[in-house]
């Protein structure tokens, strides 16, 4: 079969001038001018199946464009973008499945133009992130926002939202309002009870008296600063309401017609506080257990 005569053929940026030998598997070559005004030697194969298209002048021009198109390689911008295309289409990305197996899409102005997303989002602002509107919507300008870390977690497809009284809020910021976890509200609502309910009935929570005042557990915590798990405990071990509350703030002790915390009065009498509450606990009177013993 007589060999194609290439001569004069344009190929990309190069022109075919004219035979040039053979090449050690014995394939023609052809010497080729580049736009450029570059000379070089190629076989007709690859001239043929489009594999090489200037003397390497284009390749280097194209690099050299897409550097410097945008100049934001190394920026936070440019890898949210990265990564918003990976985890829509790229299988190995830990988050495929919940992006493409859902069927979330990039629109197709940004997908293949970093600069039509920053010329549609702007830079990424500190201390926010690309979020959707719309949870079950693609990427796209008119979908997507700059958001706090709180605010897109409040906008994930996983959280629910409930209306009570014109009010609608998703479940960790009704929990917040009425006192109780997020888990225990929806704890509530998977046991089937109705949104007024889950909302108005009052946590069981552990209470206790002291001094006439009546507190959850939770509440003498934040009063005292004394852990709740340590209350809870101490509670659990039928303890007094005094020796729950066992804080230099709570115990007082009168004598001569002063009151005055075990704190205070180690101070005045110079007896090391872990000892008069030992004293107290032991239930001495308080004459003696305010006397510096010596030995």
């Amino acid at each position: 079969m007589k060999p194609l005569d290439l001569s004069g053929k344009k190929f990309g940026k190069l022109t075919v001038i004219e035979k040039s030998g053979k090449n050690n598997n014995g394939c023609i070559l052809w010497k080729c001018q580049c736009d450029c005004g570059n000379i070089t030697i190629l076989s007709g194969s690859r001239i043929n199946l489009g594999k090489v298209k200037s003397c390497g002048c284009f390749t280097g021009e194209s690099a050299k464009k897409r550097n410097s198109t945008h100049g934001m390689t190394k920026t936070r911008t440019y890898r949210i973008w990265q990564c918003m295309k990976s985890r829509c289409y790229y299988e190995k990305d830990q988050a495929y499945q919940h992006y493409h197996g859902r069927g979330i899409t990039i629109c197709d102005r940004w997908l293949n133009s970093f600069e039509n997303f920053l010329e549609d989002m702007g830079k990424a602002p500190k201390g926010l992130t690309l979020d959707r509107i719309n949870n079950d919507k693609g990427y796209s300008k008119e979908n997507c926002r700059w958001a706090t870390y709180e605010e897109q977690n409040k906008n994930r497809s996983g959280n629910k939202f409930l209306t009570f009284n014109d009010k609608t809020k998703c479940i960790s910021d009704w929990a917040k309002e009425i006192g109780i976890t997020k888990t225990s509200l929806g704890k509530r609502l998977k046991d089937g009870w109705s949104i007024e309910k889950s909302l108005t009935k009052k946590s069981r929570g552990i209470y206790l008296e002291y001094n006439g005042e009546i507190k959850s557990l939770k509440e003498w915590s934040k009063e005292t600063g004394i852990n709740y798990n340590t209350l809870k405990t101490r509670f659990f071990k039928k303890k007094s309401p005094e020796e729950i509350l066992n804080t230099p703030h709570l115990l007082n002790v009168t004598y001569n017609g002063k009151t005055k915390s075990l704190k205070e009065w180690s101070k005045i009498t110079g007896i090391k506080y872990h000892t008069l509450l030992q004293r107290y606990k032991n239930n001495w009177p308080v004459e003696k257990m305010l006397i510096l013993l010596r030995e």
